[in-house]
């Protein structure tokens, strides 16, 4: 049995809902603070409620501020957010989407006509050059500046989209740090990139993957799941954290974001209502971690850094098996 204790980060894309603004007939208009803050009976149920759990249990998480949606909003709507974040003693890092880039152009209507943005060809950080990838991280530690907040030490790509030309951005910017990868729902085409757990190291940069795990294997297929808080049941969690403890597999990153808390048919409307499954998840999660510290030691990105890149590179790389029965029973348990 392994006594060293099991590092654990609980990680939040915090972005703004583009809204299927791109998609003919181009009626819908990008979602701000709304797609953040949901009221429901004069309490928060979106990002406050997570706030106010993670306060509960005296737990810190560490947020990955979008920052490339500026180039609709402004700076100052998700400079509020951060702030909130921030102010509750909360880790505040990098998030870019590079698709908000195009409300940059003064003719976006004409050119998203023409060119149909997607996911994969216009909000992948990694396909862009080494020029543009470092112009966006850039201009995100700009922004976080403006914000008065701590300067970032670590990046997450939009969608877990990235290269190695990321890490080589990266550097140029003064970023030691990143969670750019999440085998469960991206495979890079790099296959050095093909990264499940564990701490690594790209162009002098840590990369800390989100975590992947095995949940079915059925003739000699294996399906990867990412550790997420709406893709997992609490006893899905649980078994792989104890894994990962027993296999000496660290740090074990879990990924959410604020609209899983929501149900989607009520997203954004007044009398949105809470996605109860989710909700009841993310609060076991949260009391086992707080019930078990000293197995468990949750810790932020920017907190375990120093410890981290003292740590042998590469780390261990182990894609963990869940139980079949478990994934089964996913629809029917929280």
């Amino acid at each position: 049995m392994n006594k060293t204790k099991t590092d654990v980060v609980i990680s939040f894309d915090i972005e703004f809902d583009i809204n299927n603004a791109f998609t003919p007939p181009y009626q819908h208009k990008p979602r701000g603070k709304e797609s953040i803050y949901c009221v429901n009976d004069n309490r928060d149920i979106g990002l406050g409620y997570i706030l106010d759990t993670l306060n509960k249990y005296d737990l810190k998480a560490t947020f990955f501020v979008e920052t490339c949606n500026t180039s609709y909003f402004g700076s100052s709507s998700m400079g509020d957010v951060a702030q909130d974040i921030f102010k509750q003693g909360h880790d505040v890092q990098l998030h870019i989407h590079p698709a908000w880039e195009i409300f940059q152009k003064n003719d976006w209507h004409d050119f998203v006509a023409q060119h149909s943005p997607s996911s994969d060809s216009h909000d992948n950080l990694g396909q862009l050059d080494q020029t543009m990838q470092t112009q966006l991280i850039k201009k995100g530690l700009s922004l976080f500046s403006e914000w008065q907040l701590p300067r970032p030490i670590a990046l997450r790509a939009g969608n877990l989209f990235s290269s190695s030309i990321t890490y080589q951005a990266m550097r140029e910017n003064d970023l030691p740090i990143a969670s750019n990868i999440g085998m469960g729902i991206h495979v890079p085409k790099e296959e050095k990139l093909h990264l499940y757990s564990g701490i690594h190291k790209f162009d002098d940069i840590l990369e800390v993957p989100v975590t992947s795990f095995c949940d079915v294997v059925f003739l000699g297929c294996v399906h990867k799941k990412l550790a997420t808080l709406i893709g997992m049941s609490f006893a899905e969690m649980k078994q792989l954290l104890h894994k990962c403890h027993d296999k000496a597999v660290s740090p074990a990153v879990f990924l959410s974001h604020v609209s899983e808390f929501i149900q989607p048919d009520s997203q954004y409307e007044s009398g949105s209502k809470s996605n109860q499954t989710v909700c009841q998840r993310f609060e076991r999660l949260c009391q086992f971690l707080s019930d078990n510290r000293d197995t468990y030691n949750t810790t932020t990105i920017s907190s375990a850094y120093e410890t981290w890149k003292s740590l042998p590179i590469n780390g261990k790389n182990e894609l963990i098996s869940t139980s079949i029965l478990l994934a089964l029973m996913r629809g029917l348990s929280s």
